[in-house]
């Protein structure tokens, strides 16, 4: 009866659960199969605290400081292997039986500079804006990033940069898989290091609510698209990066 009721719950039928059971090495194949593309497509796994190696402990317990101090109780720590970019693997968001909208503009994507693939290493990271970020310019952004860096003792190449595109794009891709219930206001923005083929800031922005009721799409949207660099909802992620070669 459980495994009856647990083949219903995939949605099967009874013909499809009584051909599962005459060739269950088939579905062992393909279930493994599926799971060695799955891997070899996530370049972004996030890490319990228990993952991290030793050299990381103490490191670590500072950034749970600041996670708590954001309302964040979530992975701050995030395994990344090499090789990933938004122009050899663009994003899309799967959610139940529902594909979410990854609005890239190719054109920018193609063409971005200061964005370079992932290299391997492990990112500290919460995806919250810094608080005391927003409504800035990037001056008085990165006067923050030094005072929090030193609020909370963390290594001086942390909370040095806004990050790529590409790693900013790439983690919120992974963290929505893993938390639904995350919430942003309409068009928070964050600003990168990156910047499109014009010279401009390109920002990695969600919008939740507004633009994609009246446009027809899915809630909650990422977005990479040229932006200001100043504004009421445009700040900056925590960032810490740890290159592994």
């Amino acid at each position: 009866m459980t495994t009856r009721n647990n083949t219903k719950s995939l949605g099967l039928q009874d013909h499809e659960i009584a051909t599962l059971r005459r060739y269950p090495w088939l579905l062992k194949e393909f279930v493994a199969n599926l799971a060695a593309e799955d891997n070899k497509n996530t370049f972004f796994r996030p890490l319990r605290d228990d993952e991290l190696p030793k050299q990381y402990h103490e490191v670590l317990e500072k950034w749970r400081r600041l996670a708590q101090a954001h309302q964040y109780t979530g992975p701050v720590a995030w395994h990344v292997r090499n090789g990933y970019s938004l122009k050899e693997h663009p994003l899309w968001w799967i959610k139940g039986d529902r594909y979410r909208e990854v609005a890239i503009q190719y054109n920018w994507a193609f063409d971005l500079k200061y964005d370079e693939p992932t290299r391997l290493c492990i990112v500290f990271w919460i995806p919250r804006l810094l608080i005391g970020t927003t409504g800035l310019v990037t001056t008085q952004q990165r006067t923050v990033l030094e005072k929090t860096r030193k609020e909370y003792g963390l290594p001086e190449h942390h909370l040095s940069s806004f990050g790529s595109a590409t790693l900013i794009a790439g983690l919120l891709y992974e963290y929505d898989k893993i938390d639904a219930s995350w919430e942003y206001t309409v068009q928070t923005e964050t600003l990168t290091d990156s910047r499109c083929a014009g010279g401009g800031f390109m920002n990695v922005y969600v919008d939740t609510q507004k633009w994609c009721k009246s446009n027809n799409t899915n809630p909650r949207t990422l977005y990479l698209a040229s932006g200001a660099s100043r504004g009421p909802n445009v700040g900056v992620f925590p960032l810490g990066i740890e290159n592994l070669i």
